[in-house]
């Protein structure tokens, strides 16, 4: 199961935590949980994956503040419709990142960040 390399739960009714084991699918590059009710904090191993390129965490409940490291692979993140709070971390102004964040209750960083 470890060498999973894509994985789509769009749409299941999910309504539980992402564990923190999520970083041990090391092979995993595109990862769909939106539209569930996952909540709590995004864990950081899941930022941190190094195969990980593409996101999909948008229409859930989750909450508190983004990881403050990334992947420099992870481009597509998409996480628009949750109840993040506190500032965007700096690597929101990385060249040819595609963030999708609508509904954020968060401070832009001092750069323009173009969407």
């Amino acid at each position: 199961m470890k060498s999973l390399k894509v994985l789509i739960l769009r749409n299941n009714k999910i309504s539980d935590t992402i564990p923190i084991s999520i970083g041990q699918y090391e092979n995993l590059t595109q990862l769909d949980l939106s539209f569930n009710n996952i909540n709590g904090k995004i864990p950081d191993s899941l930022f941190n994956m190094s195969s990980l390129s593409v996101l999909f965490l948008g229409n859930n409940s989750l909450n508190g503040a983004l990881p403050r490291n990334k992947s420099r692979f992870l481009f597509h993140i998409d996480l628009s419709y949750n109840y993040l709070a506190d500032s965007l971390p700096s690597w929101v102004n990385q060249p040819k990142l595609q963030l999708y964040e609508t509904a954020f209750g968060v401070e832009l960083p001092s750069k323009e960040l173009s969407l």
